[in-house]
């Protein structure tokens, strides 16, 4: 028991460091009040040891730097590489890997598990082959219309 557990800490203090390093980032880009809310989801997530919730906090955040620029992009690869030995773009192929276990699955289990194979499809359809594609949208419209 106690190993499991201080796997678990182990693994929502690693999260947590990838997190507050975006977050520390987004703050210099911009003084929008959201980004200190986050930071403060991200706080609250570890003193839980609530990895479900880190990584899905972790999800959000590659979210919103996928949407800044190619120079932001490389400011915050820079920013990650130096606090935490990892970049961006290597959050985004565990993303792609994550998604390839799933339709490997053939199920998606959990809301964030959707979300997460919904947002690779909005970000990989224009360059993804058609038969991936159509598997994909497969599982999410078997976990869409699933019973409640």
């Amino acid at each position: 028991m106690a190993k499991i557990r201080a796997h678990r800490d182990a693994e929502a203090a690693e999260l947590a460091r990838w997190c507050l390093a975006v977050t520390a980032y987004l703050a210099t880009l911009s003084d929008d009040p959201a980004i200190d809310d986050f930071s403060n989801l991200v706080k609250a997530a570890l003193q839980a040891s609530s990895v479900t919730r880190l990584k899905s906090l972790k999800r959000d955040l590659t979210e919103w730097g996928r949407g800044l620029s190619a120079e932001q992009q490389r400011g915050l690869d820079a920013a990650l590489r130096a606090q935490t030995g990892a970049s961006f773009s290597e959050a985004e192929r565990t993303d792609d890997g994550l998604v390839d276990k799933i339709l490997a699955r053939g199920q998606i289990r959990t809301d964030d598990e959707y979300r997460l194979v919904s947002e690779w499809l909005d970000r990989t359809s224009d360059s993804c082959e058609p038969t991936k594609i159509a598997a994909v949208d497969v599982l999410l419209t078997r976990y869409g219309v699933r019973p409640s």
